[in-house]
C-alpha cells in the first residue's frame, strides 16, 4: 500500500491531469473519428482524451480501494503453538487486533503463508489501467503518424534531421506491455502454493518491484509525450472537409424523422465506397 501511495500513484496522477487538461483545452477541436480504421462521424480531440481520463480514474479508484491483508497464524495458520503456551488468551482476537494495528485487513484463515489474493486483485486492476493507456499510446502514435498531432519535442532521428519521433509513446507502450506480462505471471504463480507452503513463489515475489517499476516508467513517458503534443486543428479540419460523406449517418436520421422510406438504403447508394 505504501508503494501504491508513494511511488505508483504520483506518475499515474500526472497522466490523468494531462488528459483532463487536454480534454478541457481541446474540447472543441473537431476531428474525424475512425471506426474499423475508416472515416466515421466527427468527434473532438478533447472528447477522446476525456474518455481515456474517465476510464483511468475509474480503474484507479478500484486500485486505491483495495485493502491488503495481513496474518498472524503460526506454522500452518492454526495458532497451535500460541494456544499451547498461553491457552487462556483469545489468540484469534489478539491476531486480528495486532494485524489491524498496521492498517491491514486480518486474514484469519491462512496457511503458513498469507494468500496473495488481494495482491493478485491489485495486479489485475493495474493491468486494466495499463491496457487503457497502451491503447492511448497506440492512438497517439497513429495521430502523430497522420500529422494530426504536432510534437514540440521527441526522439531525434540519427540520419533524418527533419524528424521528431514519438518515442515517448513507443516507450510507454513497450513498458506497459512488459509490466502487464510480469503481472500476468505473478497472478498465475501466486494464486497457488503447494499444500500448506512451498518456496517456488519466493523468487516470484522479488519481481514485484520490476512490474511496478515498468508501469511507473510507462506513465512517466506517457505524461511527457502528452505534454509535448498539440493537435493540429487546421490539418484535422482539412481531413474532415475531405470526407463530406460522413454526414450521411446524421442525414438518414433526419430523413427517417421526415418520413422518408428506407433512408439508409437511399444514402448507401449515394455514398458507400464513393468519393462524394
Amino acid at each position: 500500500q505504501q508503494t501504491v501511495r508513494e511511488d505508483y500513484s504520483p506518475p499515474l496522477v500526472d497522466v490523468i491531469e494531462r488528459l483532463a487538461e487536454m480534454a478541457t483545452v481541446y474540447k472543441d477541436t473537431a476531428m474525424l473519428a475512425r471506426t474499423h480504421g475508416r472515416a466515421a462521424q466527427p468527434t473532438t480531440f478533447g472528447k477522446e482524451m476525456g474518455i481515456v481520463a474517465k476510464r483511468v480514474v475509474e480503474w484507479a479508484s478500484k486500485i486505491y480501494g483495495i485493502k491488503l491483508e495481513g496474518k498472524l497464524g503460526g506454522a500452518v495458520g492454526n495458532l497451535s503453538d500460541h494456544y499451547a503456551a498461553y491457552p487462556d488468551i483469545n489468540w484469534i482476537r489478539f491476531a486480528e487486533d495486532f494485524v489491524a494495528s498496521f492498517g491491514l485487513v486480518p486474514n484469519t484463515s491462512p496457511t503458513q503463508i498469507l494468500p496473495y489474493d488481494r495482491a493478485i486483485e491489485l495486479f489485475g486492476d493495474i493491468q486494466d489501467v495499463n491496457k487503457v493507456l497502451i491503447g492511448l499510446s497506440q492512438d497517439m502514435w497513429r495521430y502523430i503518424s497522420d500529422d494530426w498531432i504536432l510534437l514540440k519535442r521527441g526522439g531525434i532521428s540519427s540520419v533524418m534531421p527533419q524528424k521528431v519521433n514519438p518515442e515517448n509513446f513507443e516507450r510507454a507502450e513497450g513498458a506497459l506491455q512488459i509490466s502487464n506480462n510480469d503481472f500476468d505471471f505473478l497472478g498465475e504463480k501466486l494464486a497457488t502454493s503447494r499444500l500448506q507452503r512451498d518456496l517456488s513463489n519466493s523468487l516470484a515475489t522479488r519481481m514485484f518491484g520490476n512490474a511496478f517499476g515498468l508501469s511507473i516508467l510507462g506513465y512517466r513517458n506517457l505524461s511527457e509525450g502528452l505534454g509535448d503534443s498539440e493537435p493540429d486543428a487546421e490539418q484535422m479540419s482539412v481531413v474532415l472537409r475531405a470526407h463530406p460523406e460522413i454526414v450521411s449517418s446524421m442525414m438518414q436520421t433526419i430523413l427517417r424523422r421526415a418520413g422518408l422510406s428506407r433512408p439508409y438504403d437511399t444514402l448507401q447508394e449515394l455514398t458507400r465506397g464513393k468519393k462524394v
